[in-house]
């Protein structure tokens, strides 16, 4: 079976997508611990250093993870807020398509 790319609004054209919050406290870390790790060899990219900044005052990560035309190659990007980072993930589809 060959995945189909869906249309949902509100989101990026895409066979598969994924939204996580505070992965890093799942393991009881902050947000600084996690980054130590997660940035060595990173699968995502930040809306802004500004966005990377405020996720660590505020203890708050949101990342989106899409692949947008088959189950191989994906996007990822990370934000402080849903809704930025949502602004970011549709703006960036723009961008591409």
């Amino acid at each position: 079976m060959v995945p189909r790319q869906h249309h949902q609004p509100g989101f990026p054209p895409c066979v598969s997508l994924r939204i996580e919050f505070n992965q890093h406290a799942n393991n009881y870390d902050t947000v600084e611990q996690w980054l130590a790790d997660a940035e060595v060899d990173p699968w995502f990219s930040w809306v802004s250093e500004d966005e990377r900044a405020k996720a660590i005052a505020s203890d708050s990560v949101w990342i989106c993870q899409w692949y947008p035309d088959t189950p191989i190659g994906f996007s990822g990007l990370a934000a402080s807020s849903f809704d930025v980072l949502m602004a970011a993930v549709n703006e960036d589809q723009d961008a591409i398509g």
